[in-house]
């Protein structure tokens, strides 16, 4: 296995917009989002430290961050949140590869401690972030 960040990006894409409630999803922050839910799967940090000699480990992280347009529905809104991170959830752990683009996930819930509400385009919408790190190897070429 090599490092593949976009790959990794395009499983969790695929993996969201299949949830029962996400109406879209995308790679990357949108200018405007037209649906009531949206998955956006974006890149973040990355932790990467020699495993043996010759390979490296990577913990590449993605923040994917499911927006619930309100339009007044505070109270649905929440609940159907709470509905799309249940069956994520257990989507991304029905297969931690993520479809053989990773060797393992770990999941982070816990950044929305406090709801976040934000403004985009004159919308208001919900927000929860979910941190999934991806676990990937590569080899490298040790010089004499």
């Amino acid at each position: 296995m090599t490092f593949a960040t976009k790959s990794v990006a395009t499983a969790l894409k695929t993996l969201a917009e299949n949830i029962n409630g996400v109406h879209a999803a995308t790679i990357g922050v949108p200018e405007t989002i037209s649906n009531r839910v949206h998955a956006i799967i974006t890149a973040a940090g990355q932790d990467i430290g020699e495993k043996t000699t010759g390979t490296l480990s990577r913990g590449a992280r993605y923040m994917v961050n499911f927006a619930y347009r309100l339009d007044g529905a505070e109270t649905t809104a929440e609940e159907a949140l709470m509905d799309i991170i249940d069956l994520f959830q257990a989507a991304l752990f029905a297969d931690r590869t993520l479809g053989g683009v990773c060797t393992d996930i770990r999941v982070d819930v816990t950044l929305p401690d406090a709801p976040d509400y934000q403004t985009r385009a004159g919308k208001e919408f919900r927000e929860f972030p979910v941190m999934v790190t991806a676990m990937q190897r590569g080899a490298f070429t040790i010089n004499p």
